[in-house]
């Protein structure tokens, strides 16, 4: 099942009631290029967009990564209150 916003889920499927969005950017890739935060939300908003993050992989985090490849964040989203796999 991929990860929908509350206001799209079916009855059946759980609902997103949060997410939780965590990155550093101490490292070379933030001071080489001003844009690359933007550059890594709109891949992870590609991400959501295209339905590639199944639920159990948001729960348990999805990494974030700069223009270099290192792992600088993760996204993590909480459903119904609990971030339990059924």
């Amino acid at each position: 099942m991929a990860i929908q916003p509350t206001n799209t889920t079916r009855s059946t499927d759980k609902m997103i009631e949060s997410i939780t969005i965590q990155i550093n950017t101490t490292n070379q890739a933030f001071a080489d290029n001003p844009n690359e935060l933007a550059m890594i939300l709109a891949k992870l908003a590609d991400k959501l967009a295209a339905n590639r993050i199944d639920e159990q992989e948001a729960i348990q985090g999805v990494a974030l990564r700069d223009s270099n490849g290192n792992n600088v964040g993760t996204f993590v989203a909480e459903y119904n209150g609990e971030n339990e796999a059924e």
